[in-house]
């Protein structure tokens, strides 16, 4: 008689292989490995992910869902627009942190996950989208001077995801998440006219 796969189980699976990957370089985590971080055997962690690619990419679509649930708050906190920014920038800092080595590996094995880029695009639209009606609500209540909301967003985008990956050992979320947001709104936001 087969178990029943539980969704607590599979998060604790997904968490210990979010640990392990984050330690290690993909090629060289074993699967046995991500077992006995979750407590689990080889048997029971194949019914729930057949494979590594399929373990590793559900980690990474679960940072998404984590950072889903985060817009979702600071939606209905209605911050002024840099507010948000830096919001953004320290929940994603705070989410991605432990996970530097899934934009390295998703970008370096591209080709591995390119049946499953849609799901990643749609999962990582939430976070575009989000950031884009920022920048413009900026813009239209006169924070923010006049950009193409889009280019905006991917560089501020760009800036988290180097904020997380070119990290030295001395930075704290709470650093980074200043000096990217002070350089990003400082960039974009309203000069004020020589008098």
């Amino acid at each position: 008689m087969a178990r029943t796969l539980t969704p607590g189980k599979r998060a604790e699976i997904l968490s210990a292989a979010t640990d392990v990957f984050a330690r290690k370089a993909f090629h060289e985590v074993r699967a046995d490995e991500i077992a006995a971080e979750a407590g689990v055997g080889k048997g029971t962690l194949y019914r729930y992910f057949p494979t590594k690619d399929d373990l590793f990419y559900a980690a990474v679509l679960a940072g998404f869902d984590e950072m889903d649930q985060a817009l979702d708050e600071l939606r209905e906190r209605g911050e002024d627009p840099a507010t948000a920014l830096a919001s953004v920038a320290r929940e994603a800092i705070r989410i991605f942190w432990s996970r530097p080595s899934f934009n390295m590996v998703l970008h370096r094995d591209a080709r591995r996950f390119r049946a499953r880029e849609r799901e990643l695009r749609l999962r990582r639209e939430a976070l575009v989208r989000f950031v884009r009606e920022t920048i413009s609500r900026g813009e239209s209540s006169g924070v923010f001077r006049p950009v193409d909301p889009r280019i905006a967003t991917e560089m501020f985008l760009g800036m988290v995801r180097a904020a997380i990956l070119h990290r030295s050992a001395s930075d704290s979320p709470a650093v980074l998440v200043r000096a990217l947001t002070d350089a990003f709104v400082g960039g974009i936001g309203r000069r004020k006219e020589a008098s």
